[in-house]
């Protein structure tokens, strides 16, 4: 599958939506990780919306090579 805002924003509603502890939120961050082959910092910016855009612009850059 490919990362593209949708799928961020699904993630992020995720993790509002419920009340985590800190082994859900490292567990929903894994599955990303894991999911968009995506570095640990990676996953937390996205789940936390931090850098958002880079990493998006990083991900279309390694597609265009």
């Amino acid at each position: 599958m490919k990362l593209n805002a949708k799928v961020i924003l699904e993630y992020q509603e995720k993790v509002k939506r419920i009340t985590l502890t800190i082994s859900e939120f490292e567990a929903i961050g894994r599955e990303l990780r894991d999911k968009y082959n995506l570095t640990d910092r990676e996953a937390i910016d996205i789940l936390n919306d931090r850098n958002v855009l880079e990493i998006l612009a990083k991900r279309e850059k390694e597609l265009e090579l």
